[in-house]
């Protein structure tokens, strides 16, 4: 008798437990706001030559201010990697920006991937910029 008792309360309690998050997964579900249909491209701009301090600042400064560019931009040696809103910004704005900023004869190529992962943080856009497009 003791142990039929104890076997209902256990059952008992691990179907109120999953009621309970369950409520709580339909309450987070039906409060969440929709994800924004953007299609997110990572744009990788290779320079001819690796760039001092003073021009990274230059050249982050130039690209933030696009209208489109997501998140952080990274520069590394010659490279500088950014996520951007391909439906707001395309690749001739940022050429048009960076011609404008005095680095027409420095930039060597501009490629463009599409981003399908979920935004993850600067070092995974590098990590597919540089991967995918190493020439």
């Amino acid at each position: 008798m003791k142990l039929r008792k104890k076997i209902e309360i256990a059952l008992v309690s691990a179907l109120c437990i999953s009621l309970m998050l369950s409520i709580i997964l339909l309450t987070q579900y039906a409060t969440s706001q929709p994800i924004e249909k953007t299609k997110l491209e990572v744009s990788k701009i290779k320079f001819n030559q690796p760039l001092d301090p003073m021009k990274k600042t230059e050249v982050k400064a130039i690209l933030r201010a696009i209208p489109g560019i997501k998140g952080e931009v990274i520069i590394q040696g010659n490279t500088a990697v950014c996520l951007r809103d391909a439906q707001v910004c395309d690749e001739q704005k940022i050429m048009d920006q960076l011609i404008a900023g005095h680095y027409f004869g420095q930039i060597c190529k501009l490629t463009t991937e599409y981003d399908n992962s979920v935004y993850r943080g600067k070092l995974h856009r590098f990590a597919i910029a540089t991967t995918r497009n190493s020439e």
